[in-house]
Formats: structure tokens, C-alpha cells, sequence
């Protein structure tokens, strides 16, 4: 999170929930900002078509019939926190319930709820309506913040979900809020004005390699024109590298492109590009048919060109190490990691599947090789016989994912909150004990006795709206033990509903032959929950060594979270301030403290 300055439109100041919204949004559109605070991926009429599309899976037998279930309760879970879709769909929130939380009625009798409910939230209304909404609040002082944000991630997910592309939503928000020395409008109004209308038509030019060619015209039957010498409309000099002349010397063309804007388009187009990549394959094996990153964009009956550089490969998108944290870490895992023999290999050809996803090209091959990497390192020697493979997949997983949650959020909050203000706050922090900033403001955020320290830290951030909230909604989720839990629970959930769709995705793709428009983003889901099965087995499997088999390193952790959430869940109104370090961080890797096999004591809660 970084701040940055809105340039105001004209004499007129924006209201709190604008600046809210705009910082919001420059957060979320941002590519590298952390999964907490992306944007959500489904909302409830994307969920109703994915719903129906379930339904046809389970019939024709690609997915076994109790993934319904699942899809069901995380539409109902989304319908009740959607003000828009409870407005559009006739029907009250006990009468959704009624269809989607209890047993489950006859795939008839959901297929017909979810049309009914496809029809009322169809991007045709539910995007006009949702505009409306967030127009009204952002323009009101006295607006509720958490409706801003609300609707403000309903906004995202619906713009990307009808093919906007994230950098293009991100430029847009850059010209109506942050960018200087334009003859604009301002605002949200402008803002929410740009995304209408139907698709357009464009022509992408991409450099491409000797392979394509096109001496007996094939290529034109796919609406592609290889050139060697550059089209005439793109500009006399190019932003294509010197590297790119080299190594690509023609020109391809692609025709007709339909897309919404010019970042879209080259999606759109690049597609078509590796499709017909994949056919010369077939036949040469001797190298990759390739091409450029970059690509020059131009709209139908508009005579400017956009150049649209390399797209950020999802696989990119997630945490990293600076480079002598990194080699540090190598240093210890090499010196100091250790597996029996079986455990070993098992270990070696997930790590093997997380490099070749690294390097793979093409969405299928990144997300097949993930979900492979994850599935085979799950031992499935603690599965359950009653239990689904994808139950206990996830079981599996969500305490890895869990386990050290909440310290990773008070982390991300405590480097905002040093960027912002690093003098103010660094002094509180020093004003309460602790080994690490993290768990000093843990204890600020949570213990009534420093409530002082805790108004101190609130007024430093005041002056940054999305900051000042964020931080009243982590101190709200930690006022007391159960609360902490029913944000672990929450997160859970929505790991659940991730992996689950993962795993169909995974399935769409081996036995269907389609690939859904969001699987660059559980690409994104996918990488992460490897990164931390694997970092936690590391952590465990090194020395001071505490397992040597993956198998006990799944126990260990799933016991460690039972333990902590127990814990949580049985403690009083809040915590004490002698034992908040050992229950809220002993249990992570990140708090790097012992762990005591003899649990928690009620002396941690008051």
C-alpha cells in the first residue's frame, strides 16, 4: 500500500468515500498487491452462471454430484453481502436460502433457480444498477465506508468478469484520479463512464520468428497477415527492442480482434498466435514457434496505435524475497534440510512441478502443473475412506493457509503503516514490548490497556482513508479470541471454495477441453497455497529439525491449527497481554518461536 496524491477536479474537493474509493481501487488493480486485498473473483450472478455450468458438469459426469454443494453455499454466501443482487433478484433472503443452504433440491429444480437468478443479475443489469449504487455513496460525505468498499470489489469483479482488462481498469483510474495535466473530468461520475458499450474490433501486430513464415499464404485462412516489412500504420520508430528485431523478423498481423479494450485485445490475440504455435508444432520439433512480448494495438476506424507491453505472468504475482534474503534462505535449506528417502522424492518432484510451471507458457500448462505439484505432495496415506480426494485436499491444505494468517496480515499492516508514517510509527510500537513490530502491534490492536497507544496509531493514519480503515478493521477483528477465529473460519471458507475450483478447472480442462476466463487468476490462488506447503515443510524438515517425513509434516500442522483455533474459539472477551504472543504467534513460522506440545492454558485470555 503507498500513498499517493489525488489531483482534485477543478475548485471541487472529492468526498471521504471518492478518496476511499480511489485508493481502493489503485490497490487492488495493483499487480504485485498482496491476496488479501485483491480484488474477489466471483460475485453472485457470476457465481449463478458457474452454478449452471456445475450442474451440466455433474450431469454429464465430468465432477462427481456433491461439488454442487459447494457451489451453491458460496453463491447464498455472496448473495447475502451483495446489496445490488438482493435488490435485482425478486426473491427474499429466506426464500435463496430455503433453494441453496438447506439439503439440496433436484438438479431440475436448481437448474431453474439459477437461470431465474442468471436473468436478474445479468451484467446487462446488475452492471448499471451496481454504477448507480456506487455513484450514490461515493458522492454522499456521510457515507459508510465498508458499502464503498463493498461495492467498489463488486465493481472490479464485474468490470474483469465481462472482459475488461486489469490494466486497462488501472489506466483508466490513473487518467480520472492520480495523473496530472489533463483536460478531463474527474471523479468517480467520469470514472464509471468509460466502461459501456459493446466490444470493439482491433488489429494486434506482434514480431514473430522464422517459423511463421507464411511463403504459401496458410496463415491468412486464420486471419493472420505475416509481413516482413512493418505495416504502415504503426509509428516510424518502434518500440519493439533490438532483441526482438533480431530474433523475430516478421510481422503477424491478426485481424478482427474483439475485445473491450486494447490490453484485452492482445490477450485475445495472443491466444490465437499460440493456437497456431501449437499446430506447427506438430510437425516441426526442431524450436518454439515464437514471438515478441510487446504488441502494437489498433483500433478499428481510430488512426493511433497503443503499444502494449509484456502481460505480467500470474506466476509472477506473489510474494518474493529480496535477493540476500533469498540466498540466505537457500544457504540454511541446503545446509540443514533433511527427509527420509521416500518423503524425499515426493518433496523433489513437487518442487520440479512448481519450476515447470514457472517456466511453462500458456495458462493450462501453469495451472495442470500447480495443481499437480499440490496433489501429489498431500499424503494421501491420511485421507479418510469416507473422504472425497478433494475434501482432503483441501482439508489439508487450509491449515497451512490458515495457521500463519493473521500474522502475515498485521505484517503487511505494520510495513503501511512504517511507509506512511515511519517516525509516528516506530514510536508506538516502542512504546509496548515485544521481539518483533508484528506482534507489537498485535498487542496494540487487541489489549484494552493500550488504548492510548492504539488512538495514538489512528490518528497517524487519519490522513490516509484506506489506511485509517483498514487498520479499525483489523483492530475490530481482534478485539477478542473469537473474533480472531471467526476471521480464520471466514478464510477457510473462501480457501475451500478456491481449491474446489481449482479442482474443477483442472478437470474442465483434462476432460472438456475448456478453459474458464478466470484461470489466470487461480494460477495466482494456486501458486500461493504451494509456496506455503512447501516454505512450511522447509521450516519444519531443517534444523532444529521437528519432522522427517512430509506425511508428519501435514499432521504436525493440522494439529498445530486444531490447537490454535480451539484455543481461540473456548477464550474469553479478550486477551491477556502475558499471553497474546504465545497463542496469536507461536503457532506460525513466521513468529519463529518455539511451540509448546503442551498447548494453550486459559492464563491467555482474561
Amino acid at each position: 500500500m503507498k500513498y499517493r496524491n489525488l489531483v482534485a477536479p477543478g475548485s471541487n474537493l472529492y468526498t471521504r468515500a471518492e478518496t476511499y474509493f480511489a485508493q481502493l481501487m489503485d490497490e487492488m488493480l495493483f499487480d504485485f498487491t498482496v491476496d488479501t486485498y485483491k480484488p474477489s473473483l466471483m460475485h453472485a450472478g457470476l457465481l449463478a452462471e458457474e452454478a449452471l455450468g456445475v450442474l451440466r458438469d455433474v450431469e454429464s459426469g465430468i465432477i462427481q454430484k456433491p461439488n454442487i454443494q459447494h457451489v451453491t453455499a458460496e453463491f447464498h454466501d455472496h448473495f447475502l453481502n451483495d446489496p445490488v443482487a438482493q435488490e435485482l433478484v425478486p426473491l427474499s433472503e429466506s426464500t435463496v436460502a430455503s433453494v441453496v443452504a438447506g439439503d439440496l433440491p433436484s438438479i431440475p429444480n436448481l437448474r431453474a433457480f439459477f437461470e431465474i437468478a442468471s436473468v436478474h443479475l445479468a451484467p446487462s443489469r446488475y452492471k448499471p444498477k451496481l454504477e448507480e449504487s456506487l455513484l450514490s455513496v461515493c458522492l454522499d460525505p456521510a457515507s459508510d465506508l465498508a458499502l464503498v468498499r463493498r461495492l467498489a470489489r463488486l465493481y472490479v469483479t464485474t468490470l474483469l468478469g465481462i472482459g475488461y482488462h486489469q490494466k486497462y481498469i488501472h489506466s483508466v483510474l490513473e487518467e480520472r484520479f492520480f495523473r496530472e495535466g489533463l483536460d478531463r473530468t474527474r471523479g468517480v461520475q467520469s470514472f464509471l463512464s468509460v466502461f459501456g458499450g459493446d466490444p470493439r474490433k482491433y488489429a494486434v501486430t506482434f514480431r514473430v520468428g522464422r517459423l511463421f513464415d507464411d511463403r504459401s499464404g496458410v496463415f491468412s485462412d486464420f486471419g493472420f497477415e505475416i509481413a516482413q516489412n512493418s505495416p504502415a500504420v504503426l509509428p516510424p520508430l518502434s518500440k519493439f527492442s533490438a532483441d526482438d528485431c533480431t530474433n523475430y523478423p516478421f510481422f503477424a498481423t491478426i485481424e478482427d480482434v474483439k475485445a473491450k479494450d486494447p490490453y484485452s485485445a492482445r490477450v485475445v490475440a495472443e491466444k490465437r498466435l499460440d493456437l497456431i504455435a501449437s499446430f506447427l508444432s506438430i510437425y516441426h520439433h526442431g524450436g518454439p514457434a515464437d514471438w515478441s512480448q510487446g504488441c502494437y494495438v489498433l483500433e478499428d476506424g481510430d488512426s493511433s496505435v497503443t503499444w502494449v507491453g509484456d502481460d505480467v505472468s500470474p506466476m509472477r504475482k506473489c510474494d518474493d524475497l529480496r535477493h540476500h534474503v533469498a540466498t540466505r534462505r537457500l544457504r540454511e535449506f541446503l545446509g540443514g534440510f533433511s527427509l527420509r528417502d521416500g518423503s524425499l522424492s515426493k518433496f523433489i518432484s513437487s518442487v520440479r512441478l512448481h519450476a515447470m510451471a514457472m517456466k511453462a507458457g500458456g495458462d493450462e500448462n501453469q495451472i495442470l502443473n500447480l495443481w499437480t505439484a499440490l496433489e501429489s505432495l498431500v499424503p494421501s496415506d491420511l485421507k479418510h475412506e469416507k473422504v472425497s480426494q478433494i475434501e482432503h485436499i483441501a482439508n489439508s491444505v487450509i491449515p497451512f493457509a490458515n495457521v500463519g494468517y493473521i500474522e502475515k496480515r498485521l505484517n503487511t499492516l505494520v510495513k503501511d503503516l512504517l511507509r506512511w508514517d515511519n517516525a509516528g510509527a516506530k514510536a508506538c510500537f516502542r512504546e509496548v514490548a515485544g521481539r518483533k513490530f508484528t506482534h507489537r502491534l498485535g498487542k496494540i490492536l487487541a489489549l484494552d490497556n493500550l488504548s492510548e497507544v492504539r488512538q495514538e496509531l489512528f490518528n497517524i493514519a487519519s490522513g490516509y482513508v484506506l489506511l485509517s480503515e483498514r487498520l479499525k478493521d483489523v483492530a475490530d477483528a481482534m478485539k477478542s479470541p473469537a473474533g480472531v477465529a471467526n476471521a480464520l473460519d471466514r478464510h477457510a471458507l473462501r480457501v475451500e471454495w478456491q481449491i474446489r475450483r481449482i479442482y474443477r478447472t483442472r478437470n474442465m480442462i483434462v476432460h472438456a477441453g475448456s478453459t474458464p476466463p478466470y484461470t489466470r487468476d487461480l494460477i495466482e490462488h494456486c501458486h500461493g497455497y504451494l509456496d506455503v506447503v512447501l516454505e512450511e515443510l522447509i521450516e519444519l524438515a531443517s534444523e532444529p529439525r521437528s519432522v522427517d517425513s512430509v506425511e508428519q509434516g501435514f499432521e504436525l500442522i493440522r494439529l498445530r491449527y486444531e490447537m490454535y483455533l480451539r484455543e481461540l474459539k473456548r477464550g474469553g472477551n479478550g486477551f491477556s497481554e502475558g499471553g497474546i504472543d504465545r497463542l496469536l504467534f507461536s503457532h506460525s513460522r513466521f513468529g519463529r518461536t518455539e511451540w509448546s506440545r503442551q498447548g494453550v492454558t486459559k492464563e491467555l485470555f482474561t
